[in-house]
């Protein structure tokens, strides 16, 4: 697939990595199109991919262990990638790293309200104003880690954002 720079009436495919990224993989084997996929930090290193949403700081996974098992597959990913991938900080170290338009996002669209990597990418597509926006991956629902739903109300919130620009999701 190659990269679209207007994505403008385009469809959009997000992955995240809850369990529902399955039927990403369900929907692709049965034919469903997307003009562009975006993976979700990690998910990057096991999907076909155009663009990855990474807000951590490319030196969180270089430079610590802060990230859990995604630490070691980040790592390897960030090496390895040639696709861009959309980011809050510039490392050298890294090719293909952009900074996330935010104050030109946050002035078209009248908000700035991000808590979590989901949040960016919904925010950048309707900024983008594609036609539809598909999530997949994106549960806000993991066995023990509380902190995960905190990003559920921010991701509904852009959601609502699309829908009243008409995107279909």
């Amino acid at each position: 697939m190659k990269q679209i720079e207007s994505l403008k009436g385009k469809s959009v495919a997000i992955v995240g990595m809850g369990k529902s990224w399955f039927d990403y993989n369900l929907a692709k084997s049965h034919g469903v199109h997307f003009d562009e996929v975006w993976a979700i930090n990690g998910v990057a290193s096991v999907i076909y991919h155009d663009r990855v949403f990474m807000m951590d700081p490319a030196s969180r996974f270089l430079d610590t262990d802060n990230a859990g098992t995604q630490t070691g597959v980040a790592r390897q990913f960030l090496k390895t990638n040639k696709k861009p991938i959309l980011t809050c900080q510039l490392d050298k170290r890294v090719k293909h790293l952009e900074l996330f338009p935010l104050k030109e996002i946050a002035l078209e669209l009248g908000y700035c309200y991000f808590n979590n990597t989901v949040a960016y990418a919904v925010a950048y597509a309707i900024w983008k104003k594609v036609k539809q926006i598909s999530l997949y991956g994106i549960d806000y629902t993991y066995k023990n880690v509380s902190m995960a739903e905190s990003g559920r109300a921010c991701v509904e919130f852009w959601c609502a954002i699309a829908a009243t620009k008409g995107i279909k999701l």
